[in-house]
């Protein structure tokens, strides 16, 4: 009876891993984030409301988790209640709703739901299945790249570095599956990812996927588990790479100038020398701004402004050299790094509990997960996790809490 259970959540959690990276609408303001954040809030209650009602009837026990997930969710509640806008922190800032506090308790609501319901090897089948979905989204990406004048794809995801964090850590699920398997079919899905990834032309992508990548190989080294597939797929990559630089190169050039500007102007930069261009050096300003605004009184520090309220707090410490950047009339509605924003908007408590629960993650998943946990570590400092990527943490985060039996 628990193992036909047990079988019908899967299903579901399968399709909901399946559909959600996919799903967009061109009837809503945002195409892409909003519709998959309705999605796993339509179908997601619907998982949780289903638990709960046959745990009810049977007068079963839940299994609340591990007491850093639980402190965290109560943090992120009391960062809420103390929020200098709390509606956007209830339900996330306009046209994203994702990030808010409905968003975190149907993603703990999935995660409760699935260490009572599986064991660790159903959430790995789970997260094979889920990992399907990149097929489809890969090959629309490289279609995108080369039916738009070779621009940066963003595939069904909405954003280029979006899509990158979202392969990056789904990667090391595929990349295990090839070689366990001996599978030509994920050898093949596996590099059709890569391809997807590489017309990002995501930087923070790229550098996620060298961490996630040098980990992975570093457990096969030290298991002497390195074998001649893994090495056909590396050369393949690296072959691709130099057939294809695409932007690459530019992007890199644009990083030397801004840099030399910086180092000649003192940062400084007047508007008759050029404007910033690089979205990194531009970051640094934003960066600077954001801990201005952690460290602006000891309420913010400890509790934040309020999940998702950075769009509203930010502009009274946007740093003047921000106006001879090319972005210059942008409205910053993220720091471009997840560490600044939790300390910015949950302050330090929020920061130091997401931290642990992070950790007491990555201690307890395979060495496959640990490597796309790194990379999403990595992108991440650049960037946020996404409706996909926060979907696919606490299923990492559900392997972690889930029974090793049965």
């Amino acid at each position: 009876m628990r193992d036909r259970q047990s079988m019908s959540y899967k299903y579901l959690y399968s399709i909901l891993l399946l559909l959600c990276p996919i799903i967009l609408s061109v009837n809503t303001y945002e195409a892409f984030q909003f519709p998959k954040m309705m999605f796993v809030y339509i179908f997601g209650f619907f998982i949780i409301t289903l638990f709960l009602t046959h745990k009810v009837n049977l007068w079963e026990k839940i299994t609340l988790g591990s007491r850093p997930v639980a402190i965290y969710l109560v943090a992120f509640s009391i960062s809420t209640v103390l929020s200098s806008h709390i509606y956007t922190s209830v339900w996330g800032y306009y046209s994203r709703f994702v990030g808010g506090l409905m968003s975190a308790i149907v993603f703990y609501g999935l995660y409760i739901v699935g260490i009572n319901v599986f064991n660790r090897k159903r959430v790995l089948g789970i997260l094979e299945v889920g990992a399907l979905t990149v097929l489809p989204l890969s090959v629309y990406g490289i279609i995108q790249h080369y039916g738009y004048s070779y621009q940066r794809v963003h595939s069904t995801i909405g954003q280029p570095n979006w899509l990158a964090q979202y392969i990056v850590m789904v990667m090391p699920v595929i990349l295990y599956s090839s070689l366990v398997k001996k599978s030509n079919f994920w050898s093949l899905v596996f590099l059709l990812c890569y391809a997807c990834l590489w017309f990002t032309y995501s930087i923070s992508g790229m550098l996620g996927f060298i961490v996630m990548l040098a980990f992975f190989l570093y457990f096969l080294f030290r298991e002497k588990l390195l074998n001649i597939r893994i090495t056909f797929l590396l050369v393949c990559m690296i072959a691709f790479s130099l057939l294809n630089p695409g932007i690459f190169g530019d992007r890199v050039k644009s990083i030397f100038q801004d840099m030399r500007k910086i180092t000649e102007a003192a940062i400084v930069v007047h508007a008759q020398e050029g404007q910033l261009s690089d979205p990194g050096v531009i970051r640094l300003g934003i960066w600077q701004g954001t801990l201005a605004l952690a460290f602006s009184s000891l309420k913010n520090f400890i509790f934040g402004t309020g999940p998702e309220t950075f769009p509203y707090e930010f502009q009274k410490f946007r740093p003047a050299g921000l106006n001879f950047s090319s972005e210059w009339d942008f409205v910053v509605n993220k720091p471009h790094n997840y560490y600044l924003e939790l300390l910015a908007e949950q302050g330090v408590v929020g920061l130091v509990f997401w931290g642990a629960v992070f950790v007491g993650v990555f201690r307890k998943v395979p060495f496959y997960l640990k490597a796309g946990l790194a990379g999403y570590l990595v992108t991440n400092i650049f960037g946020w996790p996404t409706v996909n990527t926060e979907l696919l943490f606490w299923m990492f985060a559900a392997y972690a809490g889930a029974k090793t039996d049965e």
